[in-house]
């Protein structure tokens, strides 16, 4: 694409695609960064338009309604209407909300219910609520060995925890989509986020397990290797210190490797698969923590 230069008074000026000013909501209150590299001149803006969308739900299943929802959500939509027949789905719809961050309602008939985002955080708030992730996981990793070792906990906090988790892992797609993070690095955050999620819905089903009766198991040693892999992972993540996140390869591995054996040591299999599973989701994590940091 090329413009012509049209020379002012002591300056040159160019004009900008209107595509592009349309695409990005730009008018005259606005500014746009403009960077120099080399020959190039990258003009940048961080300013998203308002996004407003429709759909139409019949079914009445509370999960397919959190994953429409979810997902219109963390593709940036500021307006949603939704449309329905089943009184029910408006019910759903509200229980709904409690896991979008700053999403209201602002209408609704029998028919019809509109959503805004109103209270949402500061986008900039990513690397924070990224961190408070990482800080609910190893709480509830310490709470879990801690039961496991005999001491009085209450593992209702890590169902506390689940519902924030999930909130904080939907604002921090909804962030990427406001392009938050380098661009080259996108699919990297997404999958990376979704699966240190991934790794406090395994710790939430563990302790679900748990309140159950436990059987005499050897779980305690094995939650302080996956304890401290996890504090290398965190660490190694946010000091952008590779050798760390190669210490979670090395743990994580050998966990995997003796899955047969520590299956063998225990009477409580769904514990020990629990724990495992959380082993290799740590693990899985590597791959976009490294992308990410180089």
């Amino acid at each position: 694409m090329k413009r012509k230069i049209i020379k002012q008074s002591d300056s040159y000026t160019i004009t900008l695609p209107i595509k592009w000013i349309r695409e990005h909501g730009i008018d005259e209150t606005k500014e746009v960064d403009l960077e120099e590299e080399r020959e190039e001149l990258i003009i940048k803006t961080k300013t998203t338009p308002r996004k407003e969308g429709e759909l139409t739900i019949d079914s009445t299943n509370d999960k397919f309604i959190q994953y429409l929802l979810n997902n219109a959500y963390r593709n940036g939509y500021d307006l949603l209407k939704i449309n329905f027949q089943k009184a029910n789905i408006a019910k759903s719809i509200e229980k709904q909300l409690d896991l979008l961050m700053g999403w209201q309602i602002t209408e609704k008939t029998d028919k019809k219910i509109i959503i805004e985002s109103l209270t949402e955080p500061r986008y900039d708030k990513f690397d924070v609520l990224m961190r408070r992730t990482f800080f609910i996981i190893k709480n509830d990793l310490v709470l879990i060995r801690d039961f496991l070792e005999g001491k009085e906990q209450n593992l209702e906090e890590i169902k506390k925890n689940a519902a924030e988790a999930i909130r904080i892992d939907n604002f921090c797609r909804r962030c990427i989509f406001r392009k938050v993070v380098e661009k080259e690095k996108t699919h990297f955050y997404w999958h990376f986020i979704a699966t240190i999620t991934w790794i406090h819905r395994s710790i939430y089903y563990l302790s679900l397990e748990l309140k159950k009766n436990l059987e005499d198991n050897k779980a305690a040693e094995l939650i302080n290797r996956i304890i401290n892999s996890f504090n290398n992972l965190y660490e190694g993540f946010f000091e952008k210190n590779l050798n760390k996140i190669a210490v979670v390869f090395d743990i994580t591995k050998e966990i995997q490797q003796n899955k047969s054996k520590i299956f063998k040591s225990g009477k409580n299999d769904l514990v020990n698969y629990h724990l495992i599973e959380i082993s290799r989701l740590i693990n899985l994590s590597c791959s976009d923590a490294i992308g990410i940091n180089t």
